[in-house]
């Protein structure tokens, strides 16, 4: 069997059992005669057939290596990949698998022959790759493994935009048309908000203004992200940071900068400064509060004594999670509108059942309870023809392996068979099938509805 090269780059270089004729450095072909690798890959949505591809069969003959592809959908690499490694026939190349292929993988496996140390192929072959870790050295001691060697190459990607994801964008024709300076601090920020909110920037004479708000499924887009920083560095990974003093590490969660900064961002929403809470944002909050290691509620469990509970990974809990978390992201949103119906109640009705003598829960029975009631009937139809629809954004942000046989729902089912695994076919007509029971229990429940009093949507 031919030693196994656990690889992520994207045009890979291979090992072989027979040493191939090499031209000269920076030559092409690679190899005299042609040779024949297998690689496995991770099936990209991007591409639908590698074997086929245009680029693929360009590299093929320039190169003078042929690549027989076997690929496999993004969420079943992992246990591919292990199946793979127990049996004897595997690969030449594992391309684009580094979720599945951790260093403490390539760790066990490296040392016993399963994976090539690279090291001595790169002296002897790697010439763009070592001019790579002449010109971005901190690549060369990232990938070496503490047995000196080498199991795996990356892809390596500096860009500006990629170590500064995180960004929040400012409407700066709106700060100019109310005169307002670029914010610096919280406070200023917050200010500049409420002006977007109650002086019209878009003149069209509605206070329709978004002032804040957060992109669901966007790279990096989550609000915290940048303004918690500006309590103290925040990184929302495992949250740790080098201390000023250059010689500690820091953990974020455990500052009181922190925790002043999670204090203003409940006050932005009180201020109806975020429309409704981001999902994103929702999620992000619950993984930092709930975090197995660092999560504020973790921390008071160890100190009385008990292990740490894995609230996000835990299938049994996920349920839990995410309805009492739904409840608290749109408790203000929907109080607000029996709110504004409680408010539409004639109080000569209150005055005059005070005047009769009935208590605080008797009109509260006879009075509030009928006036909120053909509201709610309302709300209750209009949920009930989007109970198929579970929230994909929520569920697809909480998920994750360990707790995927209770997260798995018919949006992100979807997802993955139509964008992972190419079958817009089958995922179209999963999608119009939840749609027809959608309108079937809509119907039914207006219908009921209807039968048992008199609202009712139609």
């Amino acid at each position: 069997m031919v030693p196994l090269l656990a690889l992520c780059l994207v045009l890979p270089i291979a090992a072989s059992a027979q040493a191939p004729e090499f031209s000269g450095v920076n030559e092409f072909p690679i190899v005299k005669d042609k040779i024949e690798l297998k690689v496995f890959a991770r099936l990209d949505s991007n591409i639908a057939d590698p074997a086929t591809n245009v680029w693929t069969k360009h590299q093929e003959r320039l190169t003078n290596v042929h690549i027989v592809w076997e690929t496999v959908p993004n969420a079943a690499q992992n246990e591919k990949v292990n199946l793979l490694l127990a049996s004897s026939n595997r690969p030449d190349i594992f391309f684009g698998v580094s979720g599945a292929l951790s260093p403490t993988v390539q760790m066990v496996h490296g040392p016993t022959g399963t994976f090539v140390d690279l090291k001595p192929l790169i002296d002897e072959h790697g010439y763009w790759i070592k001019k790579m870790f002449e010109q971005v050295p901190y690549i060369e001691a990232a990938i070496t493994a503490p047995d000196g060697a080498i199991y795996s190459l990356p892809q390596v990607n500096e860009c500006f935009h990629c170590y500064y994801a995180q960004k929040m964008w400012i409407n700066r024709t709106w700060l100019d048309k109310l005169g307002l300076e670029m914010p610096t601090t919280p406070e200023e920020f917050k200010q500049v908000l409420i002006a977007f909110r109650d002086k019209d920037p878009n003149g069209n004479g509605i206070k329709d203004e978004i002032p804040l708000m957060g992109s669901t499924n966007g790279w990096n887009a989550r609000v915290h992200g940048f303004l918690m920083c500006a309590f103290t560095y925040t990184d929302l990974g495992d949250g740790l940071a080098i201390a000023p003093d250059g010689k500690t590490v820091e953990l974020a969660y455990t500052k009181p900068e922190f925790r002043e900064g999670l204090k203003y961002l409940p006050d932005l929403y009180k201020e109806g400064l975020i429309a409704e809470i981001s999902t994103v944002v929702m999620v992000s909050i619950l993984t930092q509060v709930f975090h197995q290691n660092f999560g504020i509620v973790n921390m008071m469990i160890m100190r009385s004594g008990r292990p740490a509970v894995n609230f996000m990974g835990s299938k049994d809990i996920f349920v839990h999670m995410y309805v009492w978390s739904g409840v608290w992201q749109h408790v203000g949103y929907a109080s607000i509108m029996y709110i504004a119906v409680l408010s539409g109640i004639d109080p000569t009705l209150h005055e005059a059942a005070v005047v009769d003598g009935a208590s605080l829960w008797k009109r509260i029975i006879h009075i509030d309870l009928p006036g909120v009631i053909p509201t709610a009937t309302i709300l209750f139809i209009m949920n009930c023809g989007s109970i198929m629809n579970v929230g994909f954004e929520k569920v697809f942000l909480m998920q994750n392996n360990l707790n995927l046989s209770a997260s798995e729902v018919i949006s992100t089912y979807v997802y993955k068979q139509g964008l992972q695994g190419l079958q817009f076919s089958y995922s179209a007509a999963i999608g119009l099938f939840n749609s027809a029971v959608n309108m079937i229990i809509l119907v039914i429940v207006n219908r009921i509805a209807r039968r048992m009093g008199e609202t009712s949507l139609w």
